[in-house]
């Protein structure tokens, strides 16, 4: 059995720096193209559009997010992402990955071509400098995942999985999200299009010896409930466009916009924070043979600061001898939760930066990553939890400890 090391780290962010004024702004702007259309709105469906500045940043922790320029596509980002993982790991010394997975909710078409195809097409590899336009690819396992805001997990797991059964011994393992195209501005108590930003980041993943791996084997742990009659799966959801509600003119209504994702935001507030603490953290470190002591950063998927906050909390209740810090960008040190005068024997960062990129979808957990590191939060030795959470609902962990 192959071990699995991180060999490269890359992201990839729009230039396009959306503050939340200029959300409120964009709200306005599509009421006023919805009305200009000839649709009647009345006084409540008005008030929908409306936002601010302070609504968005007392309910979220958002001040701003990143959004692609239009005509640009996920697999841009995936590609971008891929390319800077590829070259932080072997600059120009090798060619073709053996394998390119890509974790993506939001894909350049909507069945097909797979937007990790498109992705791959573009990158430019040794000795191929102007891309891989017209070149025939061989031997390289490509393929999309998708798996809600958990997709980077699954995305992860797949990577793992092919390097540690000896199938490959290098590959790509790509996440990107255009969420600033695949949701509505309207229907503020559903639609999350105040919350979400753009973004890709990549890992370059390599075979290394079993007694240096860095990861498991198997190196997440998943999970998903849809409810009883599949309620949850009603909280976080595309109403129309697949098999189960084919699209309809009467989808496109720009007051329903039921070809676009939303959110029952109160709903996933109030069942996601009491589930991570309850069932996510401890089942994943059963599942991982580890204690919370084993933990040093957290980089969680980036869903809300408020709800970051709660999770915090409650874990600094249910591990009173840990301290828990919630570090930023801007606060790197931490901000300590809990008031216990138990003695703490442990500390664990938990890193945040939903404040100026938004909820990135599948990027978030790598995004998070990629910056402890170079806050030097991340060094060789640290172990790392990721864990995410979403649509279905899905949730998901993954333990692994920086090597060298």
């Amino acid at each position: 059995m192959q071990g699995v090391r991180i060999a490269g780290l890359g992201i990839a962010l729009p230039k396009r720096i959306v503050t939340n004024d200029d959300i409120a702004r964009m709200y306005l702007e599509e009421r006023e193209c919805v009305l200009a259309s000839g649709i009647m709105l009345t006084d409540a469906e008005r008030e929908v559009y409306e936002t601010s500045d302070e609504w968005i940043l007392s309910r979220t922790g958002i001040k701003e997010r990143r959004f692609a320029e239009p005509g640009e596509t996920t697999s841009d980002y995936a590609m971008r992402a891929a390319h800077e993982a590829w070259t932080d790991a072997y600059g120009d010394g090798l060619e073709l990955p053996e394998f390119f997975i890509l974790g993506t909710v939001s894909p350049d078409h909507p069945q097909t071509p797979p937007t990790s195809a498109v992705a791959l097409r573009k990158m430019h590899f040794p000795p191929y400098r102007n891309g891989l336009a017209g070149k025939r690819l061989r031997n390289c396992i490509t393929m999309d995942v998708s798996y809600a805001c958990t997709t980077p997990m699954a995305a992860l797991s797949v990577g793992c999985a092919l390097i540690q059964s000896g199938t490959c011994k290098r590959g790509i393992v790509a996440l990107a999200d255009i969420m600033s195209s695949t949701t509505g501005r309207h229907h503020r108590a559903r639609s999350p299009f105040a919350i979400l930003g753009d973004a890709g980041a990549a890992y370059a993943l390599e075979a290394c010896a079993p007694e240096h791996s860095w990861f498991k084997n198997p190196p997440v742990f998943m999970g998903g409930d849809g409810g009883i009659d599949g309620v949850n799966e009603n909280r976080i959801k595309t109403l129309a466009g697949g098999s189960a509600v084919p699209l309809l003119a009467e989808h496109l209504d720009p007051r329903r916009d039921d070809h676009l994702m939303f959110m029952d935001g109160r709903t996933v507030f109030e069942d996601i924070v009491p589930h991570v603490n309850d069932r996510l953290v401890p089942d994943a470190l059963e599942f991982f043979g580890l204690t919370i002591e084993d933990v040093d950063v957290i980089t969680p998927h980036q869903a809300n600061k408020r709800m970051s906050e709660a999770v915090v909390k409650r874990l600094a209740k249910q591990y009173p001898h840990v301290e828990f810090r919630m570090a930023t960008r801007d606060c790197p040190e931490g901000i300590p939760f809990g008031k216990s005068t138990v003695q703490k024997t442990h500390t664990i960062i938990w890193y945040d930066n939903i404040d100026h990129f938004g909820n990135t979808t599948s990027p978030a957990t790598a995004l998070c990553t990629y910056e402890a590191r170079e806050l030097e939060l991340i060094k060789p030795g640290t172990r790392i939890m990721q864990i995410a959470f979403g649509g279905g609902y899905s949730w998901g962990g993954l333990v692994f400890t920086w090597g060298t």
